[in-house]
């Protein structure tokens, strides 16, 4: 054996003895049996008492959660008593409350994590904080008084937006010849049960563990004794390798142990979790409510980078316009972005942007993009589809990173994580969406004007009138009907036609008529363009009874 495991093996030995001595001095015959049970024990149990109050050796104190990779950061949680979260939450537990809600960390990390615990078999002050001297301090106690084996009590962690690699500690599994600890541990995701988590024993031989329906469960193996809080080999560490956003742990008396068990306890801490450094979302905006046929607007697209440092190399950004007519402006070179952009193989148009400036930790960039909509467009909606990859996301590397661009919905928008360490939001394959739909209207100003060059008319004489339809846009005009009414003091003769620009509209019937034109009307063919005008120039002839 190593001189430090014998170091170690004498500190845990005499520590726990020391404790024992500390909480049960008042009964030295109890204490006695500890103490005495031989002399190297008794001289170790003094040296390693005189070391403690001398300040020469620390306590011991379990490591930190290892699960997070270089691209992560490790966001820590504990019951402190009077520890305050910088948003407001005081991180202490009123004994015998069944539930607390916490407010954990800022930024990337920022979760909120609510308790419940639930059972017939709490003893009263239950659950409570504990403070275990050479331990996991600050710690969440379950004291239970089962009247039968099997009876148990549950506590469960439901967290406000899923977690990744979900680390804690259970403190003080052991056994004696009145009770027997078992745990279950279970972890959802969505409703939907994930891999059971591993559960690792600091000595793995004093405990048995099966799967029991969802859960993974460990049962104290009779015999290892009563351990107390003080002492770290009753330890256990539970490890999710998938995302959850609901953990369940079952504390049940077990079944080695018949009739009715003594009061046994466990206790709950050191709480971790894993965040991408950098995380990247976007969102979007358009510049109105409603688009008009034939004008022109923006989509304001606003990236966010969540993570805990700041972007490197270069963010993109992939936006798909699903709309007939509907097109980016092109050059356009919206600082600190340079864009290119192209049509799709369906009726689509798709920017593809890029920026070198880095973004902040928990800084935004915006990304302004300008449309225009084709006075001629009969689509009803737009809908655009944007997703940012790069920058140094380890989930989001490319545009498919999380998906197809095609997944992204209004569910989806504004998303963080994604990839295999998703982390945040619901759809674990389409973070880094955004997504707008918009509908498009069709406002088209028509005018009328109609003019012989005359002030006067003579009887007997031919007069010309010319009558000029304009359609003044923004948006083409599907299906004008013109008319002229008729006169009876006048005799006019089939009219004449000619559209501006040229061949930019025809009439239906082709072939005119006084009679279709001034009394049925007839249709401006095959729509009515804006920014274009339909003239008519009839001659007419003046009867003398008539009216002028």
């Amino acid at each position: 054996m190593k001189e430090s495991d014998i170091k170690g093996k004498i500190w845990s030995e005499s520590y726990n003895c020391y404790q024992m001595f500390v909480q049960k001095y008042i009964n030295v015959f109890v204490s006695a049996k500890c103490f005495l049970r031989d002399s190297r024990q008794l001289r170790r149990f003094f040296v390693a008492a005189a070391l403690i109050f001398t300040g020469l050796i620390s306590q011991p104190v379990l490591a930190q959660s290892s699960a997070c990779n270089a691209n992560e950061d490790t966001i820590t949680f504990d019951f402190g008593p009077n520890l305050t979260s910088s948003t407001g939450s005081t991180r202490t537990w009123t004994a015998g409350s069944l539930a607390n809600v916490y407010n954990v960390a800022t930024g990337v990390g920022q979760n909120t994590i609510s308790f419940t615990a639930a059972g017939a078999v709490f003893t009263a002050g239950e659950p409570q904080l504990i403070n275990p001297v050479g331990n996991v301090a600050n710690s969440l106690q379950l004291r239970i008084d089962a009247t039968a084996s099997l009876q148990r009590v549950s506590l469960t962690l439901v967290f406000n937006r899923p977690m990744d690699k979900v680390r804690f500690r259970m403190l003080d599994l052991d056994t004696s010849a009145t009770f027997q600890d078992v745990l279950q541990v279970s972890g959802f995701m969505n409703g939907t049960a994930t891999i059971i988590p591993a559960l690792t024993a600091v000595i793995p031989g004093n405990y048995t563990t099966t799967t029991v329906g969802v859960s993974n469960q460990i049962t104290t193996n009779l015999g290892i004794g009563n351990c107390g809080f003080t002492d770290p080999n009753c330890n256990i560490t539970v490890d999710f390798i998938n995302p959850v956003d609901r953990v369940v742990i079952s504390f049940i008396a077990g079944a080695a142990i018949p009739g009715d068990p003594t009061p046994q306890l466990v206790a709950f801490n050191d709480f971790s979790y894993c965040v991408p450094k950098r995380d990247l979302r976007v969102t979007k905006t358009s510049g109105t409510n409603t688009f008009v046929a034939g004008a022109t607007t923006t989509y304001l697209l606003t990236i966010n980078n969540r993570g805990g440092v700041a972007t490197t190399g270069i963010t993109s950004v992939t936006d798909v316009i699903s709309a007939q007519g509907v097109a980016f402006v092109t050059p356009q070179t919206p600082t600190p972005w340079t864009c290119a952009f192209g049509t799709t193989t369906f009726v689509a148009d798709t920017a593809n942007c890029f920026s070198a400036t880095a973004i902040a930790a928990g800084g935004t960039t915006v990304l302004t993009l300008t449309v225009s909509i084709s006075p001629a467009t009969t689509a009803s909606t737009a809908i655009n589809r944007a997703k940012v990859y790069g920058g140094g996301d380890p989930n989001k590397t490319l545009v498919t990173s999380t998906g197809p661009i095609a997944n992204c919905d209004a569910l989806n928008e504004n998303f963080s994580g994604g990839g295999a360490t998703y982390f945040g939001g619901v759809d674990t394959t389409d973070a880094g969406c955004s997504f707008e739909s918009t509908p498009i209207v069709r406002r088209a100003l028509l005018t009328v004007a109609k003019d012989n060059g005359s002030l006067t008319l003579t009887a007997g004489v031919t007069t010309t009138y010319t009558i000029t339809f304009a359609n003044l846009g923004p948006s083409n005009a599907p299906g004008t009907m013109v008319f002229d009414n008729p006169s009876s003091g006048l005799s006019c003769t089939t009219p004449t036609f000619i559209s501006t620009p040229l061949t930019s509209v025809t009439t239906s019937p082709i072939t005119l008529s006084t009679t279709s034109f001034q009394v049925t009307g007839i249709s401006l063919t095959p729509t009515f363009p804006a920014n274009s005008t339909a003239t008519f120039v009839v001659a007419c002839g003046v009867r003398a009874t008539g009216l002028p």
